[in-house]
């Protein structure tokens, strides 16, 4: 939304402050970045999204919805007045509203769109499928609603996250995300009832790309946990074997070299195996 913010400062709830494109993450109301509702806004996603739908062919959509900072339209008059007269009762049910317009949109289309968990903090609408970063709960939770969920949660799921301690070749959080994190993360846990199971699409590991100059280091940080989140989703959970899976990393390695390939050897610093 920074991006859009930046070129089209009108559709801002501060029209008048200047917006920079995004570069980093945008939660906790670090920066301005909600659209201000109006006819205008509307018309303009209605737009933007069909463009979309004619340029790529899928069925899915993915529309966000994540890192919304409502504390700007709780301080917006115009979005308070909006509100006011659309019988619209708080800056979560505003966020409803807008994945609901979208939605219209993406429906109307006969495609299936999706968003991030944050839309089960408003409640969610009608055929939303649920992309769960902040936890692999949430999608279980929708799961559990009866919503279609993709799980990609942070602390197994994220591959712009550091791999060690110290490692300045990925960017820092408050956690790491080791190559056992990623192949000991089990999706469905095995009491999931079989209605909620059955709701539960796939998942997907994240790589943040504004975190990466070059391709060496996105490739340092897919390899090996795009290996590891391979298994966790194609295996089944009866058949996973972690020192297994360590050994068949040494004919994986030579795979990577083979591709010509940059790759993470930590496991083997941590682990009794080598590729000796």
């Amino acid at each position: 939304s920074m991006a859009i913010l930046a070129t089209y400062p009108q559709f801002s709830t501060t029209p008048d402050i200047p917006k920079e494109p995004a570069i980093t993450w945008g939660i906790y109301n670090r920066q301005n970045n909600v659209l201000a509702p109006s006819s205008q806004v509307f018309e303009f996603l209605e737009d933007v999204f069909n463009e979309l739908m004619d340029v790529f062919p899928g069925q899915y959509i993915h529309i966000g919805a994540d890192e919304c900072a409502k504390k700007w339209w709780e301080e917006s008059p115009q979005t308070q007045q909006y509100m006011k007269e659309h019988g619209i009762e708080d800056e979560n049910a505003l966020q409803k509203y807008f994945a609901q317009r979208i939605a219209d949109i993406v429906h109307s289309r006969g495609r299936k769109f999706i968003g991030w968990d944050e839309m089960l903090d408003d409640g969610l609408v009608d055929g939303a499928i649920v992309m769960s970063w902040r936890n692999a709960e949430n999608g279980l939770k929708a799961a559990a609603q009866g919503h279609k969920a993709i799980l990609t949660p942070m602390r197994q799921s994220y591959f712009n996250v550091a791999q060690k301690e110290n490692e300045d070749s990925l960017c820092h959080r408050q956690w790491l995300v080791r190559v056992d994190d990623v192949y000991n993360f089990e999706p469905v846990p095995e009491d999931t009832p079989a209605s909620v199971a059955q709701n539960i699409l796939g998942g997907q590991g994240c790589m943040w790309t504004e975190y990466f100059p070059h391709r060496q280091r996105l490739e340092y940080g897919l390899f090996p946990r795009m290996s590891a989140i391979a298994e966790v989703y194609w295996s089944n959970p009866q058949k996973k074997n972690w020192p297994r899976f360590q050994l068949k990393l040494i004919e994986q390695f030579n795979r990577y070299d083979l591709w010509g390939a940059n790759y993470s050897t930590e496991i083997f610093r941590s682990s009794n195996y080598s590729r000796d």
